[in-house]
């Protein structure tokens, strides 16, 4: 399937779920996460993880330009042949910068020439993978095409995602049991209806009352850029779940990104004088 026609694909996608309409400020909170997930790709050398986020970012960032009235996304084919990988990663985090405060601001700027630019950098990416970036959108669009959710506060939410799931009831045939003999190793084992969702819904990652770490960062993610709401995020992510998965582990890793992130805002504020 051709690139424009994928653009176009997308496009009806959002509208038809009222996406281009949506608040660009929470829809950030996506590319942000997006985003992210191509940073790990990356820097674990998982070339799946890298094609599938190059596609989810490239679908993000066509429905933002709808969320600001651009409806036709042009010059997709420029390649930054002069930068490497460990060079256009930044570059991207700047032009992600650009776009969030653009729309934080809300000026009369246009997005689209970073937005364009953003796209060259994660066509880039993909040629220095080898991966064909038409490929990575292509992937992108089949895992969401046939995707439902809602709205929420904003924000697109999968079905899956505030759905329960369960399992069918079992039948046991009690003619079978010895009942003088009942203990744990005979007794039929049962479907719990109510097991942990690792993907979706991780225990780790929800408190005793049910809120969940993602809510968390959806609503206290500020107007950070994309490199300082990553290391943010992943603070929070940390600290959030150490009791509940790796204790002192992951206490030293949200310390890390905790650095990182003062790190990045250190240099801000110096450039900012």
């Amino acid at each position: 399937m051709k690139l424009q026609k994928l653009i176009t694909n997308v496009q009806q996608w959002s509208i038809d779920r009222g996406l281009d309409k949506a608040d660009s400020k929470k829809h950030l909170l996506k590319l942000y996460e997006e985003f992210g997930e191509l940073a790990s790709g990356l820097a674990k050398g998982n070339k799946e993880v890298v094609k599938d986020s190059i596609g989810d970012v490239v679908v993000v960032l066509i429905i933002l330009a709808q969320q600001q009235d651009i409806r036709q996304i042009s010059d997709l084919c420029i390649i930054f042949d002069n930068l490497s990988t460990n060079n256009l990663m930044p570059r991207a985090s700047e032009l992600i910068g650009l776009i969030s405060l653009r729309v934080r601001r809300k000026t009369e700027e246009t997005i689209e020439e970073y937005i364009v630019r953003l796209f060259s950098c994660l066509r880039t990416i993909a040629k220095r993978e080898n991966l064909k970036f038409e490929d990575c959108l292509l992937q992108a669009w089949n895992e969401i095409k046939d995707r439902k959710g809602k709205l929420i506060d904003g924000v697109w939410v999968k079905e899956e995602d505030f759905k329960i799931k369960t399992r069918p009831a079992q039948e046991i045939d009690l003619s079978k049991i010895n009942v003088g003999k009942i203990n744990a190793a005979n007794w039929p084992k049962l479907n719990n209806p109510f097991e942990e969702d690792k993907v979706n819904n991780p225990n780790h990652y929800k408190g005793k009352f049910g809120l969940e770490a993602i809510e968390v960062v959806r609503n206290f993610a500020g107007d950070l850029t994309a490199v300082q709401g990553f290391y943010w995020g992943n603070a929070i992510k940390y600290l959030l779940r150490f009791q509940a998965k790796n204790g002192l582990e992951d206490l030293k890793k949200a310390r890390k990104n905790l650095d990182w992130l003062i790190e990045e805002m250190e240099e801000e504020n110096a450039e900012l004088g």
